[in-house]
């Protein structure tokens, strides 16, 4: 994924490693077509589980250090907020299942205007502050049960079903966002 202002490129390997690289100095198309060797990572990070999601902050530019973060959402791991320049984790968004063991968000985005970040699991979202890191979170659940019409019906499910794959949001329309899951909604 490229970052806000297009010139870092974050990359996302099976071997649970996270590669930031410089974007070129400048685009020649016939460079583009001769082989050469690949370039080399400015930053390499290492998750500890299979990597799910990455999103870049959406005010980032590479003038200003202090916005230069990415998340990244990684298997039995708590969302990660890591610095882009150093390759630290800045801080870490932990989310708990209902025995209170650590779960992993399958997919991760901000808001708008960077002050959130929005986790997607099984059927619901978690929304962190992203000045407040922790394990303090709003949850929305997208799934809900509608009583039945009658003793021989069953109870009906609304809503979005299925492990939320992708997120995105806008700063128009108040902070809307939007959620795709695996279910096909």
């Amino acid at each position: 994924k490229f970052s806000p202002d297009g010139l870092c490129l974050l990359s996302v390997s099976n071997d649970r490693h996270l590669r930031l690289y410089e974007s070129p100095p400048s685009y020649d198309s016939s460079s583009y077509l001769t082989p050469s060797a690949p370039p080399d990572a400015v930053l390499d990070m290492r998750e500890l589980g299979t990597v799910y999601d990455t999103a870049w902050y959406p005010c980032m530019r590479s003038s200003d250090p202090s916005t230069c973060v990415f998340l990244s959402a990684s298997q039995k791991n708590p969302t990660r907020l890591w610095d882009a320049f150093s390759g630290q984790v800045r801080a870490t968004y932990r989310s708990y299942d209902y025995a209170d063991e650590l779960t992993a968000p399958i997919s991760v985005a901000f808001n708008g205007n960077g002050t959130k970040i929005i986790c997607g699991f099984d059927r619901h979202i978690r929304i962190f502050d992203l000045g407040r890191p922790g394990r303090d979170y709003e949850m929305r659940v997208l799934v809900k049960s509608l009583r039945a019409r009658s003793a021989k019906t069953k109870r009906r499910r609304v809503g979005q079903r299925g492990l939320i794959s992708s997120i995105d949001s806008t700063t128009y329309y108040g902070g809307l966002y939007a959620c795709g899951s695996y279910a096909g909604s």
